[in-house]
């Protein structure tokens, strides 16, 4: 395993800034004004609250986190056949690990422990969508990589 990270270096540093950005996503909501703060919270409560009420149309939200999460795969895999997609595929990247990190923090800190089960249950599909996107990412990164050196340091 160690000598697979030392010969992928875009692996290594792509893992290296998923956990980083993760780290910040989590360490953000301290420094977050209060009123944004109870603002999150208040949606928080309400979104659990209408989960535990049965009042959210389950095929609706399924439909549109299924709609959202395919077209960012779309979006990520159109913009890693060229070479121009590098810096928005990162960015549409750190921005979802970003999130997730904001959820986590935001989940314990409203949910305390009460309900560790529903926040484990709640983050469980963006995980795998964060795994997904990861190695699409790679892939993506890799192969505008090889188009780069191809056009520009031919040999």
């Amino acid at each position: 395993m160690i000598s697979f990270l030392k010969r992928n270096k875009l692996f290594t540093s792509l893992l290296l800034i998923t956990l980083i950005i993760l780290l910040i996503g989590i360490l953000l909501p301290g420094v977050i004004d209060k009123s944004i703060k109870d603002n999150i919270s208040n949606n928080i409560i309400k979104m659990i609250s209408d989960l535990k009420t049965n009042r959210v149309g389950v095929l609706t939200n399924f439909k549109n986190n299924l709609f959202s999460n395919y077209s960012n795969i779309i979006i990520i895999w159109l913009l890693g056949i060229s070479i121009i997609g590098i810096p928005i595929i990162l960015f549409l990247y750190i921005m979802k690990v970003l999130l997730l990190g904001l959820e986590l923090t935001f989940l314990l800190i409203n949910i305390k422990s009460y309900s560790i089960i529903f926040i484990i249950i709640y983050l469980i599909p963006i995980i795998f969508n964060i795994l997904i996107l990861f190695f699409l990412v790679y892939y993506s990164l890799t192969y505008s990589i090889i188009l780069i050196r191809l056009l520009f340091f031919k040999k």
